[in-house]
């Protein structure tokens, strides 16, 4: 999972994604996060799709998974819609 915009440098939310998603999570290795995140929000708009951007990856540590962040997270979207 790719973690971008300007919350991709918050180390708080990298490491609560971290908790929820039991899949490697990276974020752009440059510091370029909220251009990137814009750009590709922009270009998704604009196609339809996310595009395929090649870039560096740094890969976050992986983290034990908490399974209570999981769970409300599930119900948290179920709520609105998701």
């Amino acid at each position: 999972m790719l973690l971008i915009g300007g919350a991709a440098q918050n180390v708080a939310v990298q490491t609560v994604l971290r908790e929820m998603v039991d899949m490697p999570v990276g974020v752009p290795a440059i510091d370029g996060y909220v251009r990137r995140g814009a750009g590709m929000q922009a270009a998704a708009a604009a196609l339809g799709a996310f595009p395929e951007w090649p870039s560096e990856l740094a890969e976050l540590p992986a983290m034990q998974l908490a399974p209570q962040i999981a769970r409300q997270h599930s119900e948290a979207k179920l709520a609105l819609g998701y």
